[in-house]
C-alpha cells in the first residue's frame, strides 16, 4: 500500500494519513515500515524525495521529519 502512495508521490504524513483513512493501518505500522523502506533503499528515496520536494528530502533523508499522529 506505501507502493500506491509513492506512485502518487505523497510525502510520508501524507501516507500516514491515508492508509489510517481509507485501509484502517495504524499509523505508527506505517511509519515503521516507510522508515525501514528507506533504510532499504535509500538511493530510490533520495530520488524521490528530490524529485517531490527539496525541502522534504533534506528533512526526511535524514530522519529528522516526525510525524504529529
Amino acid at each position: 500500500m506505501i507502493e500506491s502512495c509513492l506512485v502518487f508521490q505523497m510525502s510520508k504524513d501524507e501516507c500516514v494519513k491515508a492508509l489510517a483513512k481509507h485501509a484502517n493501518i495504524e499509523p505508527t505500522i506505517t511509519i515503521t515500515v516507510w522508515e525501514e523502506l528507506l533504510k532499504e533503499n535509500k538511493a530510490f528515496f533520495r530520488e524521490y524525495f528530490q524529485a517531490s520536494s527539496p525541502t522534504q528530502f533534506s528533512s526526511e533523508a535524514n530522519g529528522t521529519s516526525h510525524s504529529d499522529d
